[in-house]
């Protein structure tokens, strides 16, 4: 009986507005009643991808001691206080990292005592040394100067006794060939062939099936060999000889060479010795500059040492406790947590009195001055997007405002989830009057093209069959309705361009109620 109730009134109001609408007469005044009209015209039609997405900070995360940890004796901060970069935001109790610093410190003195001492001891040693050489290098010095002088006097003496030597090792190199090519491996070779001839001439007369025949073959075998490495070992020995005499053909033609030009006055005889003597005096005044230096306090303790060496030990326990102090005044550092950036604390997780390991999440902060939005595509709408691509935002909690960006990402690799698979994009976020925050939900859409001067009718004309087909509700010349299929093109949610089916200047009918079953695809590209 409610049910029935309930019911009798619409039926009874459609069933009046059908007389009323009968009554009237006119088709162009019930399509006026149910209906607004939109004029077929010529626009342009952004071809976009939609993605929702959540509002991040570019800078945004939990900060922890890193290396230390211990009780909490402060936090500075406060949630929501902005802070500069390297303000202190808490600070642990230092007394036990004090005690290893002092002890540290300790350490290093004792290390740089004996790294002194060693370098005293090692700085006498080092001077001895560099007196022996200083000793050294004068007694080359004037050796070299006594051969220059000697050099002078002699004149062109020495370069003529340097031909006829060259001419003398000549002629004995010439004689020692020639007396290879006489005996070097000749009887040995002459005795090898007459071997080789009797074991040829012993298997020829030899019937075949005679006993002594493997034998025969046996020192023929052994013949010819030895034949070869004689011959061989001759060769050898003639091309050395050969060599060795080319040699000293060239050393006799050098030692001319130098005579003439020294005759000729386009060399000096004794700019060997010149050079030489002048090398001597360089040495001898770097091995003065080395003495002096010792003495007066300085040297050379600062370049690699002897392994093993005393010094060398002191030095590396000096290193090590130089190390310990520097890692202690670091972790002492280290025990005020600090600002990594300028921006708003968002969280407090540590307390006074709390402990706290060097990985424990301790204050959250966040720059708000760059913020971004993740969100993602499937896998059909991925290959549309590129980096730099401008996109228009909106949000739900300021309607009507419109913020810009630029995607600023795109991973190769997605992520599965419901049988679909999806592409994370990260874009920028210019939000100059600082009233978006953290976590809000944005509504993206990126452009990837656009078509201009096409055809367009509204989305809100379209209705979609059963079939698949897509028909509008168009207005004739005498003002009554018909039904005309189209043909849809790109789609951006509000317009959509026609393909064929309708001309520019007709007029088209919009239901003011969304017909209840009329979910046809929108097409972004």
């Amino acid at each position: 009986m409610h049910a029935r109730k309930r019911y009798v009134p619409t039926a009874l109001v459609l069933s009046l507005l059908l007389l009323s609408l009968s009554c009237r007469g006119s088709q162009d005044n019930s399509l006026d009643a149910l209906y607004s009209t939109a004029t077929v015209g010529r626009g342009t039609i952004a071809t976009v991808v939609q993605m929702a997405g959540q509002v991040v900070a570019v800078q945004a995360r939990w900060l922890t001691m890193g290396t230390v940890g211990g009780r909490v004796v402060e936090v500075t901060a406060r949630a929501g206080q902005e802070v500069r970069e390297g303000e202190a935001l808490l600070r642990l109790d230092t007394l036990q990292l004090q005690r290893k610093l002092r002890e540290a410190e300790a350490d290093l003195t004792v290390a740089e005592a004996a790294l002194a001492a060693a370098q005293r001891q090692a700085g006498k040693v080092e001077l001895d040394q560099a007196e022996a050489d200083l000793a050294q290098a004068e007694y080359a010095a004037a050796t070299s100067k006594l051969e220059l002088a000697l050099a002078e006097q002699a004149g062109l003496a020495p370069l003529q006794e340097a031909v006829a030597d060259a001419e003398v090792a000549l002629q004995v190199a010439r004689d020692q060939l020639h007396l290879k090519e006489i005996v070097a491996n000749q009887s040995t070779i002459r005795t090898l062939l007459y071997d080789l001839a009797f074991h040829q001439r012993t298997l020829r007369d030899l019937a075949s099936n005679d006993e002594r025949r493997p034998e025969a073959q046996e020192r023929l075998a052994e013949t010819e060999p030895a034949l070869s490495r004689a011959q061989a070992d001759r060769e050898e020995a003639l091309r050395a000889g050969q060599e060795e005499v080319t040699k000293k053909e060239q050393e006799l033609a050098q030692a001319q060479s130098s005579l003439a030009r020294a005759r000729s006055g386009e060399e000096d005889p004794t700019n060997s010795r010149r050079l030489a003597h002048e090398q001597a005096l360089a040495n001898l005044e770097r091995a003065k500059k080395k003495v002096e230096e010792l003495r007066a306090g300085g040297g050379g303790l600062e370049g690699p040492l002897p392994q093993g060496s005393v010094l060398g030990a002191a030095r590396t326990d000096y290193d090590a406790a130089l190390a310990k102090v520097e890692q202690a005044k670091a972790d002492l550092e280290a025990a005020t947590l600090r600002a990594p950036f300028a921006g708003i604390v968002l969280a407090i997780q540590a307390q006074p009195d709390n402990r706290l390991s060097p990985s424990d999440p301790a204050i959250y902060l966040a720059d708000l001055g760059e913020l971004q939005v993740q969100g993602q595509v499937t896998e059909m709408d991925v290959p549309r997007l590129a980096l730099g691509q401008l996109v228009r935002i909106t949000f739900d909690a300021y309607p009507g405002r419109l913020f810009s960006g630029e995607v600023l990402s795109l991973p190769s690799r997605g992520q599965g989830e419901g049988g679909m698979t999806y592409y994370p994009v990260t874009t920028s976020l210019q939000n100059e009057d600082s009233v978006i925050r953290l976590g809000m939900v944005a509504n993206v859409r990126v452009v990837v093209g656009e078509r201009q001067n096409v055809l367009t009718v509204p989305v809100a004309a379209l209705q979609y069959q059963q079939d698949g087909t897509v028909s509008v509700k168009v207005r004739t010349p005498d003002g009554k309705s018909a039904e005309q299929n189209v043909e849809i093109g790109l789609n951006d949610g509000i317009l959509a361009e026609v393909l064929s089916g309708l001309e520019e200047g007709q007029v088209v009918w919009i239901p003011l109620v969304p017909p209840q079953n009329q979910t046809g695809p929108v097409r972004y590209g």
